[in-house]
């Protein structure tokens, strides 16, 4: 019974009630002076993290911040305002923390790091380095570790991204992430010494490259990336699942490759990469004709391997370019019930297709079912192949639709932060400048 009440409770858009104790933070009416209570709430949450009140362990198990108030298995809620550029370092707790807005708050920060870590939960933030006193270009939310020490168990979920909330403006030089004199920020990195990263239900905004997913085994879900420059996901570590997230308005501004969903191993472009998952993603090159620096973006571009054990499934692709769903030197991959598109056809000769490429000579054993595109390219790399056939505007229309409802379904119509619903360019009703 109480499984099921907790299912019931997570299918609902709920979490499960706090075990431990909670502390309040407020800009606006919190002092350095306060003991964290509703009455007498701290300042900010990068105060509570500089002035040593969360108590920790660090890589090798030694106590951090004996006396700090603050535990793992507590929750922090954040109110409306400015907190600050929080990085947070060699923080490794027993139970998860986590720190989240107040119901109907909408807490800021002009950075979010969390290195060298474990079990910390962030949840309901708009983070920004447009909010800072001082424009910084970085990655806007940094999670896990590069180096020796490895994090595991961070997430950040239900977060509202952007380099800025109106890049219209924006040159190309601006836009590009490849200018070192450039403004777009990427919007959240998942480092590759770490495990159990999640990043779920985010609206990304503005940015460079959208999600960079490096650790093994992270899940990647729900989340949004409109209007970038470079690449909308990238999945560059073992066994991650890439599920339900919408990528759209790819901005062509320099002579990077875009993709929507792009894979390669981590720092170093070619080498082997396994068991990805990658279910149930819509990926639009671009909603609006007049969008400044058009391009021709690919789909889902797997190029860089082997790869092998890749899944590919139930993906709804609409790019203005040859790949639509590629994957090169698959070993053991499923591409199935995928379905790939353009409108463009009329001014361009890139209609999409689904292809099995071999550029190492190592392709085999490959499963290609239940997919609809303009044209398939398989040579001889599809062990099974059957069912697949011409894509039409009706059947991709049927398609997006149909995922759009499931994907609102799991997460809702409108982000809960940005208020931006998630393929369709709209903003919930009654929601203004925040």
């Amino acid at each position: 019974m109480i499984r099921l009440l907790l299912a019931a409770l997570l299918l609902a858009g709920g979490y499960p009630a706090p075990r431990g104790a909670t502390f309040h933070v407020d800009p606006e009416r919190g002092s350095g002076e306060g003991d964290g209570s509703e009455a007498r709430p701290w300042k900010t949450l990068a105060e509570v993290i500089s002035s040593g009140k969360v108590r920790a362990k660090d890589a090798r198990g030694g106590e951090v911040n004996p006396e700090g108030p603050v535990k793992g298995g507590d929750t922090i809620l954040l109110r409306s305002g400015y907190h600050g550029e929080v990085d947070i370092t060699g923080a490794f707790l027993d139970e998860v923390l986590t720190v989240a807005a107040e119901k109907g708050q909408v807490p800021k920060l002009g950075h979010l790091g969390c290195r060298d870590a474990a079990k910390w939960t962030f949840r309901g933030l708009e983070i920004s380095p447009s909010l800072a006193p001082e424009f910084k270009r970085q990655s806007i939310a940094v999670l896990g570790s590069r180096g020796a020490t490895a994090s595991r168990d961070l997430v950040i979920e239900d977060c509202y991204l952007h380099t800025v909330e109106d890049a219209s403006a924006w040159t190309k030089e601006e836009w590009s992430g490849l200018n070192k004199a450039g403004r777009s920020c990427s919007g959240i990195d998942l480092e590759v010494n770490s495990t159990g990263l999640v990043a779920r239900n985010n609206f990304i905004m503005n940015v460079a490259t959208g999600i960079n997913i490096a650790g093994p085994g992270a899940l990647v879900e729900g989340n949004v990336v409109r209007n970038f420059a470079i690449d909308g996901l990238r999945t560059m570590g073992d066994n991650q699942v890439l599920q339900y997230n919408v990528v759209k308005n790819n901005r062509a501004v320099d002579a990077n490759h875009d993709d929507g969903i792009q894979a390669f191993l981590y720092n170093k472009g070619t080498g082997t990469l396994r068991g990805t998952v990658t279910r149930a993603n819509i990926v639009i090159n671009r909603e609006d004709e007049t969008q400044p620096f058009p391009g021709a973006m690919q789909g889902i571009g797997y190029f860089d391997g082997p790869l092998i054990d890749f899944v590919i499934e139930r993906n709804v692709v609409l790019v203005d370019h040859w790949h639509g769903v590629s994957l090169y030197d698959g070993q053991n991959g499923r591409i199935e019930g995928n379905v790939v598109w353009s409108r463009w056809t009329a001014k361009s000769e890139l209609r999409p297709w689904v292809m099995l490429g071999n550029t190492l000579g190592q392709a085999r054993g490959n499963t290609v079912r239940n997919n609809f595109a303009f044209t398939f390219d398989l040579g001889k790399f599809a062990e099974k192949e059957s069912d697949n056939k011409r894509v039409s505007e009706a059947i991709f229309q049927q398609r997006l639709e149909a995922l759009e409802k499931e994907i609102d379904g799991k997460f809702g119509r409108y982000h809960p932060v940005s208020r931006f619903s998630r393929v369709r360019h709209e903003k919930a009703k009654g929601a203004g400048k925040k």
